[in-house]
């Protein structure tokens, strides 16, 4: 296994890193946001989490933390399903706008959409190709 993930190389392994630190600013980020907005703090706590992290199942998780109404968490979920739904075909369109082959926009649209089956729609919309990685 870890022989696959350095077969990806160092770039990828670089996204990698890059990404999950991207995770604490997202995270903060949103929660900042939250705030501002004045929403409930449960909600801002798991739309933090659905958003930064990896979608529904971060609410979830973070849901047995926070121990948000169920409403709250009703809500994060349906939000996190919403938007990572949107990026299905917006991301092969921004990236086919951007001029990416298929690698580099499998990679992009990876590093940003919530849930896996999300991503593996938008990669199919854009070019099935990118599923094939390395």
């Amino acid at each position: 296994m870890l022989s696959d993930v350095l077969a990806l190389g160092p770039g990828v392994i670089a996204l990698v890193v890059g990404v999950v630190g991207v995770v604490d600013v997202t995270f903060a980020a949103t929660l900042a946001i939250g705030r501002a907005l004045r929403l409930p703090w449960d909600l801002t706590a798991l739309v933090a989490s659905g958003f930064s992290i990896c979608g529904a199942a971060a609410v979830a998780a973070a849901d047995s933390v926070v121990r948000a109404r169920r409403e709250m968490a009703a809500t994060a979920i349906g939000l996190v399903v919403l938007f990572g739904t949107l990026m299905i075909p917006l991301m092969p369109l921004l990236t086919g706008a951007l001029g990416l082959d298929e690698r580099s926009a499998g990679l992009w649209i990876g590093a940003s959409t919530h849930e896996v089956a999300q991503v593996v729609a938008a990669v199919a919309v854009g070019g099935a190709g990118a599923l094939l990685l390395p």
